[in-house]
């Protein structure tokens, strides 16, 4: 159980910059008690929980600038913990000045003085179904009843973990618009830039995405005319570290539409190498391929 819950670590930020302490807290916590034998192992459902509406958030704080407009329509239906809160969530949204500076008082942390089961209901903004808000909002009301000291006990803690992670793989689906969106990372690559470690540093730092939010893009990051051999290679790389599904699926693309022999080569090259050519595959592409080098490659 406790590696099928590492998946929520694919909804978290890649560099959450000062929130990573507090991740790390929240994630040793739960691995620690997680260890241990029930009836204390059932407590390990608060920190992941922290983790599942902390995922939410950071999703949420980008929606807040991505449509700042809606944002706001839907905070005026929104509970707060405080009266001056909502003041705070006004001015939350995580939008640059005139000058390109977002406010040192913008922050994810921020949105946690919504009441918790509000929070989904700016998920609307994406179309997301409202039986999985409705779903969000039950299990944030099924914390209530063993967060306080009233003598209950989650029973079900496999259960619950995966209706968390259910509820946000849901959520990530609606998530692609804004991710695909927001970034136009290939035209900001610079001609014969390379490494692009501090690059992507930076913009995972700047964009506070998750592993599965750089898997929504990185398809279109490898069908960039613009990148060179080694930048692409780099990004194949980083999507194979980071979002391997999402990558692998990105490079079938590639190896099945692409009409640039090189870019068409290298694909089917990395899906060989890890080893995501079945029989099926191989064979069209043996009969339909032209180019020499991808039928040698093929052969060996």
């Amino acid at each position: 159980m406790y590696e099928d819950a590492q998946e929520i670590f694919d909804c978290l930020p890649i560099e959450a910059g000062s929130e990573n302490l507090y991740i790390q807290h929240l994630s040793g916590a739960f691995q620690a008690v997680n260890e241990k034998d029930e009836p204390t192992k059932a407590f390990s459902i608060l920190p992941f929980h922290l983790l599942f509406m902390l995922a939410a958030q950071y999703w949420v704080y980008r929606i807040s600038a991505w449509k700042n407009v809606e944002y706001l329509k839907i905070l005026q239906n929104c509970r707060t913990y405080r009266k001056e809160d909502r003041k705070i969530l006004i001015s939350n949204a995580p939008i640059p000045d005139a000058t390109g500076v977002i406010s040192s008082n913008s922050s994810v942390r921020n949105l946690s003085k919504i009441k918790e089961a509000h929070l989904f209901h700016f998920f609307r903004i994406l179309g997301l179904n409202e039986e999985i808000i409705k779903q969000a909002e039950v299990i944030v009301n099924i914390r209530g009843t063993y967060a306080h000291a009233n003598g209950n006990i989650e029973e079900s803690i496999e259960e619950r973990i995966d209706e968390y992670l259910s509820i946000l793989r849901e959520i990530q689906k609606c998530m692609a618009v804004v991710n695909k969106g927001v970034q136009n990372w290939a035209n900001e690559i610079e001609e014969g830039e390379f490494p692009l470690d501090d690059f992507f540093n930076e913009r995972f730092l700047q964009s506070q995405f998750s592993p599965r939010d750089f898997g929504d893009v990185v398809g279109t990051l490898l069908e960039a005319e613009q990148l060179d051999f080694d930048q692409w290679e780099q990004v194949a790389k980083k999507g194979l570290e980071l979002a391997y599904d999402q990558t692998i699926l990105a490079l079938h693309e590639i190896a099945k539409n692409e009409t640039d022999d090189g870019k068409r080569f290298n694909a089917i090259r990395i899906l060989h190498e890890n080893g995501e050519i079945d029989e099926e595959m191989k064979k069209s592409i043996i009969e339909n391929e032209k180019d020499e080098a991808i039928l040698e490659l093929l052969k060996n």
